[in-house]
């Protein structure tokens, strides 16, 4: 229903609610998402909500308004399933989605070669927050992968180190914001800000899978000029992107996590008829399990080797595609507690229902990259 747009007020709420410095900052997050989700059930109506109820797990979303945010099972649905989003403007990008491509095959050999594209100021304290952040899943990641990260100063360098890329995912690494005056999407290069869209024309081929690890790429009261939505018009057919302002280290060891996932995970589940979504989805969930488990721990009521106890069986429960991995999870940290279920329930929505994860936003068609064995991998 267009009604769902009546949230774009909440929207900016939300997000700035998001860059406050305030000691109550989790439980504001946590309040205003889970009202902004109660509208939106509201607005969608019963008779669409049981038709999402009852998929298997997948939904496809044809909206501007982050429907992501869709309570399933009070889980939003961004989490409980896996989702992609086309927004409906501009309307060549959303065409080109809805009748274009019917997908493309790749291998863990094509996934293999990664290219991050930095642009920091020298004296940026966060120039090299990846490096450092990442570095154990940066060390292990480059045993299997090919990582290449180029620095630049300008939209030609931008242009020069893509056209020079072959391979399937970029990754760029930087500031990000977005004008509130003319509501453009904007990437810091060189220390000034530029509009993504003046790159086009100057990129002979956008690598199908892009990873914009930078604020407000996509904002959650959304633009048809935000930058993710200008990669997506250059020819990306995967975009994640970012809703609000993002925290150099969580931005940092979540591309951390990506790579080492693209190294450990993919191989195993070429061939299967898993799709990039799912390999996105799976990070996601194990993200905020991770949120999760940090705000029990900064209570004092886990301890450390809880945290890594609870974290690699929530990762299995994910991996092996489980629908209770998240009720498992709470369980889980009910009994390293010693509250009750009820108690850890309540304590997650009133204080971490809006995480780090949910600041992410996965738009185009990543459900129709498919991953294949490699060429000459025997099926038997």
């Amino acid at each position: 229903r267009p009604a769902v747009n009546l949230v774009k007020g909440r929207m900016k709420q939300l997000a700035a609610c998001a860059v406050a410095r305030g000691p109550r900052r989790g439980p504001k997050l946590a309040k205003l998402a889970r009202e902004i989700a109660r509208v939106l059930v509201d607005e969608v109506g019963p008779e669409c909500m049981r038709m999402i109820e009852q998929s298997d797990g997948r939904a496809k979303l044809i909206a501007n308004a982050p429907l992501e945010l869709l309570p399933i099972r009070d889980l939003p649905m961004q989490l409980r399933y896996t989702v992609s989003r086309v927004p409906i403007t501009p309307a060549h990008v959303f065409l080109s989605h809805i009748i274009g491509d019917p997908g493309v095959y790749v291998s863990p050999a094509d996934l293999s070669d990664v290219l991050i594209v930095r642009s920091f100021e020298h004296d940026d304290p966060i120039r090299h927050a990846l490096e450092k952040a990442s570095a154990a899943f940066l060390d292990v990641a480059n045993r299997k992968l090919n990582i290449r990260i180029v620095d630049v100063a300008s939209v030609e360098e931008f242009a020069d180190a893509v056209n020079s890329f072959s391979g399937k995912i970029l990754v760029f690494d930087g500031h990000g914001a977005h004008s509130e005056k003319d509501g453009i999407g904007l990437l810091e290069l060189g220390g000034k800000p530029i509009e993504p869209g003046t790159l086009k024309g100057k990129i002979a081929r956008m690598p199908p899978i892009v990873i914009l690890s930078a604020c407000i790429t996509h904002p959650l009261d959304w633009s048809e000029t935000s930058s993710a939505g200008a990669f997506l018009t250059m020819g990306a057919m995967s975009v994640l992107g970012t809703v609000t302002p993002i925290h150099a280290r969580d931005a940092a060891v979540f591309v951390g996590r990506l790579l080492l996932r693209l190294a450990e995970f993919v191989p195993v589940i070429a061939g299967s008829g898993q799709r990039w979504s799912d390999v996105i989805s799976g990070l996601l969930r194990m993200s905020y399990v991770t949120d999760l488990i940090r705000v029990f721990e900064s209570e004092r009521v886990i301890s450390a080797d809880d945290h890594r106890k609870i974290q690699f069986e929530a990762n299995t429960l994910i991996n092996s595609e489980s629908n209770e991995w998240f009720e498992k999870t709470l369980a889980a940290l009910a009994l390293a507690s010693g509250w009750s279920a009820e108690q850890v329930r309540s304590f997650w929505l009133e204080n971490a229902y809006f995480t780090s994860a949910m600041r992410y936003v996965h738009l185009g068609s990543p459900e129709r990259i498919v991953i294949v064995r490699d060429d000459g991998e025997d099926d038997a």
